[in-house]
Order: structure tokens, then sequence, then C-alpha cells
């Protein structure tokens, strides 16, 4: 490469790193060096995008030794990633490329990946706009027919999510929604406002018994969006860059369970960062996918990482890929709608938000340990025949396990 281009990629890749020690995690692995990049062109021709990962040598400095890129390809954004510990940087080539024709020569330590697309889950429903049924504290709750499957009026006397932490990685949830108020959204400050990332907001911690529509599974969890997604003429696309952003933005606010309610390929840099935040404690809850296939939805697929497919209210599963730890509400869910109102939607992503909904309760119930927390939830889950995968059960059977029993019901 040229050295006006050297120079122009070690500014990028030190303006990266500068300042970021602090966030580093402790005991990084080494990456695994080499490259995975595919030789074929998109068949549509569009720009092809690839992730280096460039991790520090001993001196604590990053070196360009060693990479070249290929003709026409250039840095277009980079950053440090406590996770990965490395500095990844996002290169994008002519259209038409090759993502492999970006990457010429590779440093001996670093490793090279597709900057592969992901997508939500959650299909809206014909009926979507859900009518009003009381005028009670909650008007929309009796439609909140997950809410009785899951028996959270009782949980909810035991816990409401207090002193959780829950990162939402979406499409920028409404903050400003009446039932969402207590949202903080990290990053993404000139993100659009999504439907997907607000509807799975309002499942896991819309505001309880304030007159407005619904309440949340964890109304009281302290729930965090981060936007990785933008809208796209093919609807939302979230690259794999800003997922792994996203995820070192759930570590650093220190969220106990990430929500992550997106289906994509197998990658390398995603195993990596989904590995190490299960390594660090932190319970990672993700869409099985909508369409029954044989082919695997990442990140829900990896062993590291719960993957939740949809059931209905008879407990009957919706199509779904072939990797399923859990199954949870999904079918029919009304929940909080970016325009400011509520909306019908099913999908994974619903049913990953009930579950990660669920282990909020459970993790503010275990005095913040989310270790007890899942076996709780998995001690408690119900499975209809061996084959199949358990089911979400009502909270009180796991909030009975963590030595905190739900009321009994008065007898008459």
């Amino acid at each position: 490469m040229a050295r006006a281009q050297t120079l122009t990629l070690a500014a990028w890749l030190w303006a990266a790193s500068a300042g970021l020690a602090h966030a580093e995690v402790p005991d990084c692995p080494p990456v695994e060096p080499g490259a995975e990049l595919s030789g074929e062109a998109a068949a549509d021709g569009s720009a092809p995008s690839v992730l280096l990962i460039l991790p520090k040598g001993a001196d604590g400095a990053i070196s360009t030794v060693g990479l070249e890129l290929g003709t026409g390809a250039r840095v277009v954004e980079s950053r440090f990633s406590p996770l990965l510990c490395a500095t990844l940087a996002r290169v994008e080539g002519a259209a038409g490329a090759s993502p492999a024709s970006l990457i010429v020569r590779l440093p001996e330590n670093a490793a090279a990946v597709q900057d592969d697309l992901y997508f939500p889950e959650a299909d809206p429903d014909a009926n979507a706009a859900p009518r009003s049924t009381s005028s009670g504290p909650d008007p929309y709750r009796k439609q909140q027919w997950a809410h009785d499957a899951l028996g959270m009026d009782a949980a909810h006397g035991v816990t409401r999510g207090e002193d959780a932490r829950v990162a939402v990685l979406d499409t920028r949830a409404n903050e400003n929604h009446v039932e969402l108020r207590g949202v903080r959204v990290v990053g993404g400050a000139r993100a659009t406002v999504g439907q997907h990332g607000t509807l799975v907001a309002g499942i896991i911690g819309a505001a309880e018994g304030n007159g407005a529509g619904i309440a949340g599974i964890a109304p009281r969890a302290a729930l965090v969006s981060v936007p990785v997604c933008e809208a796209t003429a093919r609807g939302d696309v979230c690259r794999l860059f800003s997922v792994l952003g996203g995820l070192d933005a759930a570590w650093s606010e220190r969220a106990q369970i990430v929500n992550v309610s997106l289906v994509g390929p197998a990658n390398r840099a995603l195993e990596r960062a989904v590995r190490r935040l299960d390594t660090l404690g932190v319970a990672i809850v993700a869409a099985s996918g909508n369409r029954a296939s044989a082919t695997a939805a990442y990140p829900a697929a990896y062993p590291w990482v719960i993957g939740v497919a949809a059931s209905d209210r008879n407990r009957r599963l919706a199509p779904t890929g072939p990797v399923v730890d859990l199954t949870a509400p999904g079918v029919e869910i009304v929940s909080t709608a970016a325009s400011g109102g509520y909306s019908f939607a099913s999908g994974s992503s619903l049913a990953a938000a009930h579950a990660s909904g669920a282990l909020a309760l459970l993790t503010s119930a275990s005095g913040g340990d989310v270790a007890k927390a899942r076996l709780a939830l998995f001690g408690a889950a119900k499975r209809g025949s061996p084959k199949a995968p358990p089911s979400l059960a009502p909270l009180c059977d796991a909030l009975a396990r963590l030595g905190k029993p739900c009321a009994a019901k008065p007898s008459h």
C-alpha cells in the first residue's frame, strides 16, 4: 500500500484506541488470526464491508505493519472493543467487489471477518391497534395473555425487577413514550426511533399502573436502549460492527441481561464477543428465528446464548430455527409502539423479550446473582415431551426456587 494510505489508516486506528485503556476487560484471550471472507460479490452489487480485528502489541500500540488493503478499499470507521480486546476497523470497498478483495495482506496477529447483517424477528399482526378493555391502571392489561400465563400479578408481589439492569440491542426505543420514560438511550444519538426496539423495550420494562396502557414484566428494572440498527429500503438492518459495539456498550453499562432480538449468520467475532460476556457473568438472550429452517440463527445458536422461540397462548411452538433453548410467549403480543401508542406483533423477538424480562425479575429476587436467576428460570421451565424445548413457566415457580415464594392465594 502507498505510504499516504498507511498514514491515513494508522491515524484511524490511533483515534479508535486512544484513551480507552480504562474500558479494557481483564484476562483477554489472544485474537485468533486469519481471514474468513467470501470471494463472491453481493448479488445486488452493493459495496462490501469487512471488519479488521487488530490487537495491541507488547508495547501497547496497534501496528499496521503487514496490513495491505485492496484497490478502492478504505477504513470508514473504527473503535476499540473491550470484549474483543482489539481495535475493530470497518473497511468498505467499491460496489460489486468481493469481501475478500478488500484485504490483500494481514498482520500475523490480526483477523478479518465479514461485516455480516442481522435482522429483527418480529412481524406485525393484522389487529395492529389494541382495544382498551378497562379504565384501570393499565387499560390493555387484559390483552396481555402472556402476563396471565406467567403469573405476573403474583410475581410482582415479590419483585418488579428492582436493581436489575437490562440492555436492549435493537432499533432505538422511543424513550419519550409514556410507558418508557425511564429508558436510557446509550449511543446512536442520531438513530431514528424504531418500532421493533420499542416493542421489545415495552415488553420488558413498560411502566406499571400509570393508567396508560400495558405493564412490563420488570417495570422497575433499569432499561438501556442501545441502537445497533438503521432503517433502510430492506427494513431495519443491523451491521455486525454496530452489534459488536452494542455488546461493548452493554458491558460498559454494567448490564446483567442483554436482549438481542436479531437473527443472522455465524461469525467468529460475534461468537467471541458473546462468549466473553457469558464468561464475565452476563446473560445474553436472543431470538431463535421466525422461519422453519435447517439453518441455525445466530447469535441464538451459540451455546453461551439463551435462544428463545415463540409460542402461542396454547403453548404451541411457532415456526423457528433448529436450535432452541427455551420457548416463551411470542404470538399476538401487545406492546408499546414507536408512534407513542400500542400495537400487536408476533415473533421470536418478542419471546426473547419475555425471557429477558423474566430473568430481570429473578436477578432482582436473587440479589443480583444472574447465575442463580438463570438456574431458577431453567429449573422451573416446563417440558411437554422429551424432545420439545422447555417453556417459560409461571414466575412464581422460579421465585420459589430462589427462596422467594409468591404470597398464597387467600382461601374462601
